[in-house]
């Protein structure tokens, strides 16, 4: 891979969903960050959420394998790739999900090109008509909101998750690459 790899920022859900399944897409992103397809920002924030909401005890009862030894070791991992900022300014607030404002600032203290993201309060701020969200657009250009099937196609060379098969493939130049069309993943 020549030049500088994608700056980018993933919200809690990622995490949690790769601790959860462990062949799953946000697992996947978890080995492309260790194969160094692109640089991951983290804040104390942002892990202390992971860490928080991978304790909760309903969760916990769900997912009886789910300990405090497997998620440390997880974030020793996430930690060990990732760079850190430890408490990025505050620069851009959402009263509609206040707990989601880290992200966009971590994002831009890190310069970031992308956020990760199930959430879909973080995710309309790409298309929503709010206040919020045509301020984050205009000021914060050309940071980018996507689902983490789409980010996929911004990795170099473009890379698919299959459902089927649960791998990642590499997306051929052509468009034919074979793997079904999922939602809004971008496949071809």
């Amino acid at each position: 891979m020549t030049g500088e790899t994608p700056r980018v920022v993933f919200d809690c859900m990622i995490f949690v969903q790769s601790v959860l399944s462990d062949t799953g897409p946000s697992a996947h992103l978890i080995d492309l960050l260790e194969a160094g397809a692109f640089t991951l920002f983290v804040s104390r924030a942002s892990l202390d959420e992971v860490r928080d909401v991978l304790a909760r005890p309903k969760l916990r009862a769900a997912k009886p394998a789910l300990t405090d030894e497997l998620v440390e070791a997880f974030l020793v991992r996430v930690s060990r790739y990732s760079t850190l900022i430890k408490q990025p300014p505050t620069v851009f607030f959402y009263p509609r999900d206040p707990k989601d404002e880290k992200y966009v600032n971590l994002a831009v203290a890190a310069k970031a090109a992308y956020i990760v993201s199930w959430d879909t309060d973080l995710l309309s701020l790409m298309t929503g008509h709010t206040y919020e969200c045509k301020d984050f657009r205009r000021r914060f250009r050309p940071l980018q909101v996507l689902a983490r099937l789409n980010f996929y196609a911004c990795l170099k060379p473009p890379v698919n998750y299959c459902e089927n098969s649960k791998t990642i493939k590499i997306r051929s130049d052509c468009g034919q690459c074979g793997l079904e069309r999922r939602g809004n993943a971008a496949c071809g």
